[in-house]
């Protein structure tokens, strides 16, 4: 069951995350769902991990900057390897609350060992499941197509 769920999550991801969504689309996206041999069961657990990923979020953050309204200036080498939509991407995550500032550093941090001369959104994303412990949430931030910040996927600098 955990895999037709982490299906349902790649499918609504897919669908969902780009745009806002009617309650009128959900009910077809459901039955689309259903249409697709997936049980209301593996569909309800789908979407109650959605819906929970902001509680979830809340209730693990112990970063001690959360606090704080710091904000993250990249540095110069940082800059440099990081293309301007991957720092926009990890900027809007971080400030939508998906990426906590403990979690962005240690992003930042595989990025810039990476071989590759720049590091684009592609690349954050094959970093989420190495860096994040927390599976669920890095799957679904690894099959977000829309992303918070990033204006301008991976533009050079």
């Amino acid at each position: 069951m955990k895999e037709k769920v982490m299906e349902i999550l790649n499918f609504v991801a897919d669908r969902v995350l780009s745009t806002a969504v009617t309650s009128k689309e959900v009910k077809q996206l459901v039955q689309e769902l259903v249409e697709n041999g997936y049980t209301l069961h593996e569909i309800d657990a789908a979407f109650t991990l959605i819906f929970s990923l902001p509680e979830m979020l809340m209730s693990e953050s112990e970063d001690p900057l959360s606090a704080t309204r710091a904000m993250r200036v990249f540095t110069p080498a940082e800059r440099m390897k990081l293309a301007i939509g991957a720092q926009g991407y990890l900027l809007g995550l971080l400030n939508y609350g998906l990426l906590s500032s403990v979690e962005l550093e240690e992003i930042v941090h595989a990025a810039m060992q990476l071989e590759s001369d720049e590091v684009g959104v592609a690349e954050i994303k094959w970093l989420f499941p190495q860096v994040l412990s927390d599976q669920l949430r890095s799957a679904l931030l690894a099959t977000e197509k829309s992303h918070p910040g990033a204006e301008h996927d991976d533009q050079s600098h």
